[in-house]
């Protein structure tokens, strides 16, 4: 195995980890947390406890308005007449918002445990040749 592709191994699966993230709970009202955040996505919950998640919301008036990620709910009683992935939620029927944020500290412990997974892989390997053809170690 040549150096080239024994680094992309250890590198390739760390930077593939390096980006956990998770729904956080805003206090702030629907309007402040997308004029202030401005967010690409916002997960909301209504007062009959149904979870929408929203990609590039909006406010307008009394309303959340954006385009639907999962398009499980077609048929839903805030699905715009238009087109079926944009979403208009009245703000009276929203009991809270999230927003997506990275979490260092599982970014930080899912890289080590990927980098140190690698390096353990590149130790067995380079210590190959002390397995016999038997399958049995010998020093």
């Amino acid at each position: 195995m040549n150096m080239r592709r024994i680094l992309s191994c250890i590198l390739l699966p760390a930077h593939l980890s390096s980006c956990v993230t998770n729904w956080e709970v805003q206090r702030a009202s629907p309007e402040q947390v997308v004029e202030e955040e401005q967010p690409s996505q916002i997960r909301v919950t209504t007062t009959d406890h149904s979870e929408i998640v929203l990609d590039e919301p909006r406010v307008s008036g009394d309303t959340l308005i954006g385009l639907e990620r999962d398009l499980s709910s077609f048929g839903s009683i805030y699905a715009a007449p238009d087109t079926a992935a944009a979403l208009a939620i009245p703000l009276a029927d929203i009991s809270h918002v999230a927003i997506n944020k990275i979490d260092a500290e599982k970014s930080m412990r899912l890289g080590l445990g990927v980098v140190g997974a690698a390096l353990l892989v590149l130790i067995v390997v380079a210590f190959k040749p002390w397995v016999t053809e038997g399958g049995k170690v010998s020093f």
